[in-house]
């Protein structure tokens, strides 16, 4: 099922997925997720009541599209710590994306300016046909009193780590654009957020179909043949051991990340 394991021990597992995989299944009969394939081999982890019943020891979700690493603790008490570190912030996320410098009209006026070491804040609320989509919601107004009034109530906080022009190029939306290489980093994560996030900033991510206006257009005008990957990936994780409390940091090597296809 390509999934990779990088760590195991008797309190958790990180594991690796690849793109257009989910992470987690949505109902129980549900099959062909990571998470199924990491409880296959660690059994012991359906002993775990996680956030909801269905994702047993599964402490964050990625996006379908979203290739990288993913933590499942294997017994309750491992959960609760982890669980309790990502809600105070201590358990961090890492992502490399790679995107194209374009504006998005469908998102509301955007202060904030892309650069290496820029900390960005918004609300969020749900947006488009079945809340398919999210929207960032400044936190001074500028978004308008109707998006004020739909959103979430909690500050999300996106960290820009690094900022930079990426020497490469490929078919899609961005054969005739530069691309930029963003790393960036999560505290906590709402659906979608560095997506969001980096559309609102006028840098979408390659093969983003919802939130980059060049691979909507590609994707309506190809229909089911265009098949760009998202190109965001999950690359490091950091947090304290459940039991030790010695820092733990998990990275895959985000040079190689790029699909050139």
């Amino acid at each position: 099922m390509n999934i990779n394991i990088i760590y195991s021990c008797k309190d958790f597992v990180i594991a690796e997925k690849p793109h257009d995989m989910a992470t987690a299944p949505l109902l129980v009969a549900e099959k062909g997720t990571a998470l199924n394939v990491v409880l296959e081999l660690f059994p012991e982890g359906r002993n775990v009541f996680g956030k909801k019943s269905v994702e047993h020891g599964l402490v964050h979700r990625l996006d379908t599209a979203t290739h990288g690493l993913f933590l499942v603790a294997l017994n309750q008490q491992a959960f609760d710590n982890l669980w309790a570190q990502q809600q105070s912030g201590t358990f961090i996320k890492g992502y490399t994306a790679y995107c194209i410098n374009q504006h998005n009209d469908d998102f509301p006026p955007c202060s904030y300016r892309m650069q290496k070491g820029l900390k960005i804040e918004s609300f969020f609320r749900y947006f488009g046909m079945k809340n398919c989509e999210v929207r960032p919601v400044a936190l001074d107004g500028s978004s308008g009193k109707a998006a004020i009034r739909k959103a979430q109530s909690k500050i999300y906080e996106t960290y820009i780590d690094d900022f930079c022009e990426f020497g490469g190029l490929r078919g899609g939306a961005s054969n005739l654009d530069t691309i930029y290489k963003i790393s960036c980093a999560l505290k906590s994560g709402f659906k979608h957020q560095i997506r969001a996030h980096l559309a609102w900033l006028g840098y979408p991510i390659i093969g983003d179909k919802l939130y980059c206006p060049a691979e909507k257009e590609l994707a309506e005008k190809h229909d089911s043949s265009h098949n760009t990957k998202l190109e965001l990936h999950a690359t490091s994780l950091s947090f304290l051991n459940p039991f030790t409390s010695e820092q733990c940091c998990f990275s895959i090597d985000d040079t190689a990340t790029f699909s050139k296809n």
